[in-house]
């Protein structure tokens, strides 16, 4: 996760969460003092939510596909299993390999509630629990989605959606839609070291650090826009 080694010390047993329900569950419970979340905490758990930034993810594939970029009815058909050739959208005559992450985790629950429209996956992939960057790289005709920063360095192809390229300045402009909540959790307040690691977060040193890792701060979101994906999944 995205921060400094300075600030990763301020932390007393702390839980990164990545969406992780037992995160949270300890923070619930006194355990630690601060859980890190891709999703949004129920309202029923009555943690304080600290909103970091927005989490930038792409659609990969296997450059061999030979596009750049589709539409949200092309993926949605693609992930309902109605499109199954690339031929279908202006690739080549290669069937289509989706690789998929794991229903509970948080990156696929972003990209269906706000790529797929809400729906569920409805295809036959190939599940893996790690490296889908790699094996889209590794796989004819393959697709997948991951973190912005976990695509950097492979060989695979980020698709543009609806026309839009992902980055930065595409969330900012409320643009571009596969993207989630970053959260950090407390409860109450927090101890005086988690507030002004809180802090911390806002600084210009902090925001410079996130966008190279594919994390747009919270202070550069328009209201409207970080609206829009709250609260999102919940856990």
């Amino acid at each position: 996760r995205v921060r400094s080694s300075a600030a990763s010390d301020v932390y007393k047993r702390q839980v990164q969460g990545n969406g992780n329900k037992t995160g949270l569950n300890l923070l619930q419970q006194g355990e630690i003092d601060a859980a890190a979340s891709d999703l949004t905490a129920r309202s029923s758990r009555s943690l304080t939510d600290h909103p970091i930034g927005a989490l930038l993810s792409v659609l990969v594939v296997n450059p061999d596909v030979q596009v750049s970029g589709l539409s949200s009815t092309q993926i949605q058909a693609i992930y309902r299993g109605q499109i199954t050739n690339w031929s279908q959208v202006g690739g080549p005559n290669e069937p289509i390999t989706v690789i998929q992450r794991s229903a509970s985790d948080p990156v696929t629950q972003i990209f269906n509630a706000f790529v797929l429209g809400g729906m569920r996956e409805h295809v036959h992939g190939q599940r893996l629990n790690d490296n889908w960057a790699q094996a889209v790289a590794e796989t004819a005709g393959a697709i997948s989605y991951v973190p912005w920063q976990e695509a950097q360095g492979v060989a695979v192809s980020i698709l543009a959606i609806d026309g839009v390229t992902p980055d930065s300045a595409s969330i900012i402009a409320g643009a571009y839609p596969f993207w989630g909540v970053e959260h950090l959790y407390t409860r109450g307040d927090g101890t005086t070291q988690l507030q002004s690691y809180a802090a911390y977060l806002k600084t210009g040193q902090a925001s410079a650090l996130f966008l190279r890792y594919g994390v747009v701060p919270i202070a550069m979101l328009p209201q409207n826009v970080l609206a829009s994906h709250l609260p999102g999944p919940e856990i």
